[in-house]
């Protein structure tokens, strides 16, 4: 058995064959397994990691089971003491200090590097602290600070290498401070230590104007204790200006730890640099009222529509952005419409009826989504493919038919739209898009897209062509019966319509249509000349 300082140690090195499980009976010096109190070990660490630790109490001593990797040929077993295990199982009380760890504390010489980063939010203030412990006498056991700040702060978290527990005690309104003890492992000989303590101080969000007085930490015991300390601004309407600031200098925000300044992708408001710890920060927080944004807004809408004898064709294409809508909501669809077909983002879907109007449909719009961008915080482009059918009367002789396009509340950058009408009429168009129409648009018609990937295998010299766009992926559909697409057949004549910026307004196209009047037949040459000679 080895020791150094506090810390025993035995280990087996060198072994013939791999050792699976070992028992170890560790006693006191001067002490033999008896008929006296139980002992355990305090402080058991074991090389390798992966070795499994049982301690069992016993009389006079402790009993170790251990079980180990086939694959190591050597193992060390490290342990500070063995005490008595009833008294082991006392707990230390929330920010006491004891008198033997506190002397020993107090006759080191603590040196202490101290950065934290402010972050101002709505309604909450969450600091991030980094301190770098420093004592050249021997190796740390345990750490005393002090958390100062206003009423409500409190420790949310601390963490640490070989930090075996940490305490906190009652904030005191009379001190303003909270005493925190941050423990580590004995059988840690390091002079140094890293600790990463976060607190958290609530702000009243319903003042336009307040006073906000960020925390401080404060080491007990410290030879010296020097940082910085940085600001940043998650809440958009708050803005913030220095009020109070003593015992700091302002530095520049590359002063601050890299594991703090690289950590964030905000800008850094406000640096300081501080030499002594009793310093004191207040900021001005003014309160601005935020103003609603656009959840969603259609790049492009394409309405498509194929008319025959009784019976009219509808397709609308609709590319669009939006960042948290769950669903489109249209309106303007006959109430006589049937024979529904959704594609949303290449994946079929079913639409749900709207509770706004009578004529209205809701398109879900979480569907399809690519899920490595849906959750970046950025709009996602999103398309849909809407299809059904109406009736009408036979177009027949003279009549009409009125065409309104389907109306959301969201703005429209351009709306396009290509009418096709049986060629034995001729027809004239009134509405909102004018009486004429053109030849071809000026703006290309929209292709859907889908976020769904193709699993479809192919050899590694494949040669593709054009023929690989169309042919379906078996396993990139869902066979889940929820849609079937219908696609348009090309028949009749074109006509092109186009509207630029529509906002809250409902589209309508009339077309007048008439029977062609018959050509007269062209008179033969009998009539020709008959007509000549009279």
């Amino acid at each position: 058995v080895r020791k150094d300082r506090k810390l025993n140690s035995v280990s087996l090195s060198s072994l013939l064959y791999p050792l699976s499980g070992a028992t170890m009976k560790l006693c006191s010096p001067g002490m033999v397994p008896s008929d006296e109190e139980e002992m355990t070990v305090k402080e058991l660490s074991i090389n390798p990691t992966s070795a499994v630790l049982r301690v069992q109490p016993d009389r006079g001593c402790a009993q170790i089971l251990m079980i180990l990797p086939l694959t190591s040929n050597k193992f060390e077993i490290r342990w500070l003491d063995i005490v008595d295990a009833a008294k082991e199982k006392k707990k230390v009380e929330p920010g006491a200090m004891d008198k033997e760890n506190a002397s020993e504390q107090l006759d080191d010489s603590l040196t202490v590097s101290h950065d934290v980063m402010h972050t101002v939010e709505d309604g909450v203030i969450r600091s991030t602290n980094i301190l770098q412990i420093e004592t050249s006498e021997s190796a740390l056991n345990s750490v005393d600070f002090l958390v100062y700040g206003p009423k409500g702060t409190r420790v949310t978290s601390v963490s640490g290498y070989a930090l075996s527990r940490w305490t906190a005690g009652q904030y005191n309104t009379t001190s303003s401070m909270i005493p925190v003890r941050a423990y580590f492992k004995s059988s840690n000989l390091d002079s140094s230590a890293t600790l990463h303590v976060h607190t958290e101080s609530d702000t009243d969000s319903a003042k336009k104007e307040q006073d906000l007085e960020l925390t401080r930490i404060e080491c007990f015991g410290a030879l010296r204790q020097s940082g910085h300390i940085g600001v940043i601004k998650v809440a958009n309407s708050v803005e913030l200006h220095q009020r109070k600031a003593v015992g700091l200098a302002r530095a520049e925000p590359t002063d601050i730890a890299s594991q703090l300044r690289l950590n964030t992708d905000r800008p850094i408001m406000l640096a300081y640099k501080y030499l002594n710890p009793k310093y004191t920060l207040h900021l001005s927080s003014t309160s601005h009222t935020a103003m609603d944004t656009l959840e969603a807004v259609v790049d492009r809408i394409h309405y498509e529509a194929l008319a025959m004898d009784t019976h009219i064709m509808h397709s609308i294409v609709i590319m669009m952005k939006s960042t948290h809508l769950q669903y489109l909501e249209v309106e303007g669809i006959p109430s006589h419409a049937s024979m529904f077909t959704l594609i949303v983002n290449g994946v079929p879907a079913k639409p749900v009826k709207g509770g706004g109007t009578e004529n209205s449909l809701l398109i879900p719009l979480l569907v399809g989504l690519n899920t490595e961008k849906a959750n970046d915080g950025h709009g996602m482009k999103t398309s849909i493919e809407l299809r059904y059918f109406t009736t009408h009367d036979p177009l027949r002789g003279q009549g009409s038919i009125s065409l309104p396009l389907p109306q959301v509340t969201h703005p429209i950058s351009v709306v396009t739209t290509e009418l096709r009408l049986p060629k034995t009429l001729s027809y004239n168009f009134t509405g909102d898009f004018g009486e004429r129409s053109s030849d071809r648009l000026k703006y290309p018609v929209p292709s859907a897209f889908s976020y769904v990937k193709g699993k479809r295998m192919v050899p590694r010299d494949y040669k593709f062509s054009r023929l690989d766009d169309v042919m379906e992926d078996e396993t990139s559909q869902d066979d889940d019966g929820s849609a079937i697409k219908i696609d348009i057949p090309q028949s009749g004549r074109s006509y092109f319509f186009q509207r630029l910026l529509v906002v809250n307004q409902a589209l309508t196209l009339n077309v007048a249509y008439a029977a062609i009047p018959a050509k007269p037949e062209p008179a033969s040459l009998w009539d020709k000349f008959e007509k000549f000679f009279r």
